[in-house]
């Protein structure tokens, strides 16, 4: 069921599913803060997310069968806007918060896996006919990328 992916949809899922990475050289211990802002319709509406990355720098380690650096991240994420359900329109403001680990093959020089597991939470309102509903969704999600 649902709503076939959009192009701005999938977009948007290929940018933000790796960091985006600093303007400087960086070494192990070092952290850098990436804001990531974006609208995109869904479910009849549009909705607007801002999540706020920070990233470090960790150990040399072996993943996906390649020598990798490591980089642990944690955000936090604010998505609101409208979407219409069975007709009705609802107003929607979730916030979030998750972590990553993500490993750069600097022979591939790209990354090549991510773990990550989330949680998002808030309500969908339409406070005219007094409808809510409360959503609570956590996930954890590895993403490998082989050659």
């Amino acid at each position: 069921g649902g709503e076939p992916i959009g192009e701005t949809h999938f977009k948007n899922k290929i940018r933000n599913l790796f960091p985006g990475m600093p303007q400087k050289p960086v070494h192990r211990g070092d952290s850098w803060t990436v804001t990531r802002r974006f609208s995109q319709p869904v479910y009849g509406g549009e909705v607007t997310a801002t999540a706020v990355y920070t990233y470090t720098v960790g150990d040399e380690t072996v993943k996906s069968g390649r020598e990798c650096v490591q980089i642990d991240g944690t955000y936090t994420v604010e998505v609101e806007g409208k979407v219409v359900r069975d007709g009705v329109e609802y107003d929607l403001a979730l916030e979030g918060d998750g972590r990553q680990t993500v490993y750069f093959s600097e022979d591939l020089r790209m990354f090549v896996r991510l773990d990550e597991d989330s949680r998002l939470s808030g309500d969908a309102v339409n406070e005219g006919l007094g409808r809510k509903t409360t959503i609570d969704e956590r996930r954890e999600r590895t993403v490998i990328l082989t050659f």
